[in-house]
C-alpha cells in the first residue's frame, strides 16, 4: 500500500509540476528595409510590391526556444519566407493591396495571428 501511495504522490506531482514547458510568447525584431513598412506585435505594413524583414522568435514558459513557422493567409496579398541568413529570419512580400493575417506558430501549433495589411502609396 505504502509502494501505491508514494507512486500516486510521485504521478501526481508530476503532473502538477509540469513534464514539459509550454508556449508563451514570440519576440519580434523589425529590421529596417529602404522601401518602409514595419513589423510588430500588433500589426504588419508592407507597401506594394516592396519586402519588409523581420526576426521572429517562439519561447516557452522558461525562456526556452521552440521551433516556429510563420505562414499568411492569403499569400496573393502578403507572402511569407524563411531567409537563409537564419531560422529566424522572415521577409514578407507585399503582393497586392489588400488585408491577410500572419499565422505565428510553435512547434507545429498556431499560437496568434497578426493583421497585415499591404498599402500602395
Amino acid at each position: 500500500m505504502k509502494k501505491l501511495s508514494c507512486a500516486l504522490v510521485a504521478a501526481a506531482a508530476l503532473a502538477l509540476g509540469g513534464c514539459g514547458s509550454e508556449y508563451s510568447t514570440h519576440t519580434i525584431d523589425d529590421v529596417a528595409t529602404p522601401a518602409g513598412g514595419s513589423v510588430s506585435q500588433q500589426a504588419i505594413r508592407v507597401p506594394y510590391g516592396a519586402a519588409v524583414k523581420a526576426h521572429i522568435m517562439a519561447y516557452d514558459d522558461d525562456g526556452h526556444r521552440l521551433g516556429g513557422d510563420v505562414q499568411s493567409s492569403d499569400p496573393t496579398v502578403v507572402d511569407v519566407a524563411n531567409l537563409v541568413t537564419g531560422d529566424d529570419d522572415w521577409v514578407f512580400f507585399g503582393r497586392r493591396a489588400g488585408h491577410a493575417e500572419i499565422r505565428l506558430y510553435a512547434n507545429g501549433r498556431l499560437q496568434r495571428t497578426i493583421p497585415a495589411d499591404v498599402v500602395s502609396d
